[in-house]
């Protein structure tokens, strides 16, 4: 369950609900060919520090999370092994796990420190572990809505009755035994393969007098700089920006804050 690697970032909480939820800079280190000595090296730390981390003995804090993750180039949700949630994928998963996240988000906010040369990816990084908070809470909300069965798996069920009525599956064109189980779906189709959560929210979510209070997802209050944000999200965002002096004009601790504020409000209030 690949798709759940995105929601993993409160190390103390993951281990504490889920202990096989640990980081992976072992193998990540091993992938790049590098040693705990050149890590600790390029961070200014003790070979000790990284071999508790290589260990999970103890964990590192966001900061140099930013920091090994521009060393080794790789995404912060390749940094954590993540456990399966059963063998099956439910709706219910998707909220569970933008719960997680949330939870984490607002953690790693608390232990920031203004003043380090890894501002700039840390909202990065925060910006981009939001847009799967809120595709979590659009894909909980639009398939309970809709009423799916809550113990049916999303992934490799499909139903057509409620696709024809909703437009929604998971993946844009479900294709079993070499023939297309919804004829004439495309990219552009409401599916959680995606990412586009935006869409669904769009087409499904916003004008129903459920969400009528709600920011974004609904017709509540929402500062226009982070709909902004919310409009122009998707997976590729850190990349597209990263290295750039000044990827996002808007994007600043202010603005994050709010954004992450506004996941929590959805969160605090969704169906």
């Amino acid at each position: 369950m690949k798709e759940f690697s995105k929601f993993v970032f409160d190390v103390n909480y993951l281990i504490m609900e889920a202990p096989k939820n640990l980081n992976r800079l072992k193998a990540v280190l091993a992938d790049a060919s590098q040693t705990n000595k050149w890590l600790a090296e390029q961070l200014g730390k003790d070979s000790v520090t990284v071999s508790k981390w290589c260990t999970n003995t103890t964990q590192p804090d966001l900061h140099t999370l930013a920091r090994i993750s521009e060393l080794l180039k790789v995404n912060l949700e390749s940094y954590w092994l993540t456990a399966t949630i059963g063998n099956i994928m439910t709706y219910d998963e998707y909220l569970s796990c933008a719960k997680k996240h949330l939870k984490g988000c607002k953690s790693l906010m608390d232990s920031y420190q203004s003043g380090k040369p890894t501002d700039m990816h840390v909202w990065l990084e925060l910006y981009y572990i939001s847009g799967y908070i809120l595709e979590g809470l659009t894909v909980y909300s639009a398939y309970k809505l809709y009423n799916w069965p809550v113990n049916e798996d999303i992934k490799r069920r499909y139903n057509i009755p409620f696709t024809n009525a909703t437009g929604i599956d998971f993946y844009y064109n479900r294709i079993i035994n070499g023939n297309e189980i919804f004829p004439g779906r495309s990219v552009n189709s409401l599916s959680v393969q995606g990412h586009r959560f935006q869409d669904i929210i769009k087409s499904k979510l916003r004008s129903n007098p459920s969400f009528n209070d709600l920011p974004y997802i609904g017709n509540g209050d929402i500062d226009q700089d982070v709909e902004h944000l919310i409009d122009n999200w998707s997976p590729d965002v850190r990349y597209c920006y990263l290295g750039q002096n000044n990827p996002i004009p808007i994007l600043n601790q202010d603005v994050i804050i709010r954004l992450i504020d506004t996941c929590n409000k959805i969160y605090v209030n969704h169906i």
